[in-house]
């Protein structure tokens, strides 16, 4: 099963340029959201379309796993922009105790049990942080924007998701669905657009990872050692947060000449 998961990620970076799936309308919490400290990274791409890819690596855990878990987790999510409601509904999960099928912990070590209709997660916006509350005595978390995220679907079959999240100290993470489930850890030379894998459940180990990413406009091209490409979205980011991040100002100005158009909260 793990060669064969391979072959499907060899196959995907071989694959030509491709975009996402048709996007819908951005809520405030589309995005890539992550945290870094120096236990550990990890990053939650919410997308457009009602999916999220949770990508970790460590911290320990020690109540339960000391040298922690990283991996990856997906599915899907719902929110309700009016009362900050949050549900999510995992499909597959490698990262063990973390994730959005992890949210809520009535006290460490304790067991945990997901964000859904009777838990009563509540997820806000403000400023550019995610501010999650969790019942039942967990502690609030708050998860900066600060990370950039893309990703790309049903490359290279039906399904299969693939996310990458670069951190503003030049650390970046991916997730790898076809199949089992995957991640890769490493380092992003950003003067020379290397990628250096400093860890990896891929079946090939490193040397399986991208060695190499070049960002143009909203695009994220990785590159194998042997020349294979794979072309990801960026992940889309709330209109306001967009228009200050990446100063827009052509498309602010499309916008105000558009504004008979109705647009959804």
């Amino acid at each position: 099963m793990l060669r064969d998961a391979g072959s499907l990620f060899t196959a995907a970076l071989l694959a030509l340029a491709m975009t996402a799936s048709s996007p819908v309308q951005a809520t405030a919490i589309v995005g890539a959201w992550g945290n870094f400290d120096a236990t550990g990274a990890s990053a939650a791409n919410l997308l457009p379309d009602g999916q999220y890819m949770h990508v970790q690596f460590g911290p320990p855990d020690p109540p339960v796993n000391p040298t922690g878990f990283p991996g990856i987790e997906r599915g899907t999510y719902t929110w309700n922009p009016v009362t900050g409601s949050f549900t999510s509904q995992t499909g597959l999960d490698t990262n063990g105790d973390w994730g959005l099928s992890n949210s809520v912990r009535s006290s460490p070590g304790a067991p945990s049990t997901p964000c859904g209709p009777a838990s009563g997660c509540v997820v806000t916006v403000s400023n550019g942080v995610l501010h999650a509350v969790f019942p039942n005595g967990s502690p609030p978390e708050d998860t900066s924007d600060a990370i950039q995220g893309w990703f790309v679907e049903n490359v290279p079959a039906s399904g299969d998701l693939i996310v990458f999240d670069l951190f503003p100290n030049d650390v970046y993470l991916m997730g790898i669905d076809p199949v089992a489930g995957f991640y890769v850890y490493g380092l992003y030379n950003p003067l020379t657009g290397a990628l250096t894998p400093q860890d990896t459940d891929l079946p090939g180990g490193l040397g399986s990872a991208p060695n190499h990413a070049s960002i143009s406009g909203n695009e994220l091209i990785l590159t194998t050692a042997n020349g294979g490409q794979l072309t990801l979205q960026a992940i889309p980011e709330p209109p306001a947060i967009v228009l200050v991040g990446l100063g827009l100002v052509g498309l602010a100005l499309m916008r105000k000449a558009q504004r008979s158009i109705p647009r959804n909260a």
